[in-house]
């Protein structure tokens, strides 16, 4: 579909879903999309109301082609289902009524309760709730019954994910020495690959010149190489250039992998928390267990375990704030102290006072 530039999956996503919850006509729809950031490809400009309807229509976003009438399905990832574009087009054909959409409750089963079970949510005039999920009913275990609020949940959250931002300086000199470390460690496996590789084909060889030699006219009586010599020296090359031939397959692109996922983890770290807090309820979902090994709520506050390596990193800046924070304390004690010790020598008389004039 040539209608529109390329935009994020997500973003599409988020046009559908304002356009199921049928609460928006066409020109709302087309006002929404245009401050997501959608815009016609030509013009660079917001999408009329005929471009928004054929974009809502297409079929394209539930993983089928339509090919001169006829429906294909798609190798592609589809945006929305089935039963959703079908719904879709009711309601643009005013066939139906809105999808109701459901509450969502990012933080449900995520956290836990001090007891050990995950809290649950509830909607309570308008806003979001949590509690232990074994803190009600009449079989209810838990002691805990207090209420947590999704924002005061969230607030926690982001002061965690705030800890394991990574300076962008640090992150510029990390990569350079680790792109110095990677590449030495490269060079080294490249040779070592190498002459791997040559000694694989130097027992090949043998194994050739090995089996020429027994056939050779010459040897018709096993003079210049016996039975039982040949066939102890073809299993011993035999052995050896199975060994070989499994260590290249193991080694094969193996020196590509620890630089990317480091590059990785220094982009995730720099920008989680801002990506937590423009994220959908699925997302954060995402992102809370890629980082974290436990989340538990107790009366007092939200501890999380997070996973390695953001708990070094995280460990590492409160470290960092804690020094800080002890060298203000220092420099501010020092300062009184001094000022307190020149005063005091300020208003000291001389050992050899003179008279005032």
């Amino acid at each position: 579909m040539n209608l529109c530039v390329l935009f994020p999956f997500s973003l599409y996503r988020k046009i559908f879903d304002l356009a199921l919850s049928g609460a928006y006509s066409l020109k709302q729809l087309r006002d929404e999309s245009f401050t997501l950031g959608l815009r016609g490809k030509r013009s660079g400009k917001k999408l009329s109301k005929a471009q928004m309807a054929r974009l809502l229509r297409e079929r394209f976003y539930c993983g089928e082609i339509d090919y001169r009438g006829e429906i294909w399905e798609g190798a592609h990832e589809p945006i929305i289902s089935k039963d959703e574009f079908k719904q879709l087009q009711n309601i643009l054909d005013g066939r139906a009524r809105p999808v109701k959409q459901k509450r969502e409750y990012p933080l449900s089963m995520i956290i836990k309760c001090a007891c050990g079970h995950p809290l649950s949510g509830d909607n309570q005039k308008g806003h979001n709730y949590y509690r232990c999920s074994k803190a009600k009913g009449k079989e209810a275990t838990c002691s805990h019954k207090t209420h947590y609020r999704q924002e005061t949940l969230e607030e926690e959250i982001l002061e965690t994910l705030g800890n394991v931002k990574i300076p962008h300086s640090i992150i510029e000199w990390a990569i350079k020495q680790l792109q110095t470390a990677y590449k030495q460690e490269t060079d080294c496996f490249q040779k070592s690959r190498k002459q791997n590789q040559r000694t694989y084909n130097a027992v090949r060889q043998k194994l050739t010149n090995l089996t020429e030699k027994w056939i050779s006219p010459e040897n018709t009586d096993g003079e210049l190489l016996p039975d039982e010599e040949f066939g102890r020296l073809k299993r011993a090359y035999q052995k050896e250039e199975k060994e070989l031939k499994a260590l290249l397959d193991n080694t094969e692109g193996e020196e590509n992998n620890w630089m990317a996922k480091c590059e990785e983890f220094f982009h995730i770290s720099r920008k989680v928390k801002n990506s937590y807090q423009k994220s959908t309820p699925t997302e954060k979902r995402i992102i809370l267990n890629a980082i974290g090994a436990d989340f538990i709520r107790t009366s007092d506050k939200l501890n999380v375990e997070l996973k390695k390596p953001f708990s070094y990193v995280s460990s590492a800046n409160q470290t960092h704030k804690s020094i800080r924070t002890d060298l203000k304390v220092v420099q501010k004690q020092g300062f009184v102290d001094a000022s307190a010790e020149l005063k005091h020598w300020r208003d000291r008389r001389g050992s050899n006072p003179r008279p005032p004039p």
